[in-house]
């Protein structure tokens, strides 16, 4: 994502987070403050973030580094001027796929900063 927004720059903001699998917390609003304004689209989030579940020792980091990381997004985007995100979640409880699915899309939050 960091890499997508403002290339090499970016990413070496978040680049131990990347390889420790851990969320980057602060250094995201870094990152989408470099890029605003911004518009970000993640479709389809709960369908990958629920195959983490329950799965340790992954390159990325498991599902609570991501749901930390699915926080940490939503609170950056909130106070970066000119920056949005847009999340599709889905509506069913079958589109879900389980415990993991259902828990980051009662807990994800749409934010809209202007």
């Amino acid at each position: 994502l960091a890499w997508q927004l403002g290339g090499r720059a970016a990413f070496d903001l978040v680049a131990e987070a990347d390889r420790t699998g851990t969320s980057p917390g602060d250094r995201l609003v870094d990152v989408i403050r470099s890029a605003a304004p911004c518009l970000i689209l993640i479709d389809e989030w709960v369908a990958y973030a629920r195959q983490l579940s329950g799965v340790n020792d992954l390159p990325a980091g498991n599902f609570d580094a991501h749901f930390s990381f699915a926080q940490a997004l939503c609170d950056a985007v909130k106070i970066v001027p000119n920056a949005l995100l847009v999340v599709s979640i889905p509506s069913s409880d079958v589109e879900v796929g389980g415990d993991g699915g259902y828990q980051l899309r009662t807990s994800v939050r749409f934010v809209r900063a202007l």
